[in-house]
């Protein structure tokens, strides 16, 4: 959960390919790319964390991706 951030705290740690502001529980969803899951923590704990902004993070790991930009039935 983050308090009114300024866009540019996103864009600074490296591996964030998407920031999205949702409707809801959580604020804001963050694409992450990294190469390992021990990037994964460094970036969490490292670069995430410390953000002034930041009150709580979650996190979900995707096992498989099924498809992805699908075209839109419009």
């Amino acid at each position: 959960m983050l308090r009114c951030p300024q866009v540019g705290e996103f864009a600074r740690p490296s591996g964030i390919t998407r920031a999205e502001r949702l409707f809801g529980e959580s604020d804001y969803m963050l694409h992450v790319v990294t190469r390992d899951l021990k990037a994964f923590q460094t970036l969490y704990d490292r670069r995430l964390l410390p953000l002034p902004s930041v009150l709580r993070l979650t996190s979900t790991l995707v096992m498989k991706s099924i498809f992805q930009d699908r075209p839109l039935p419009l």
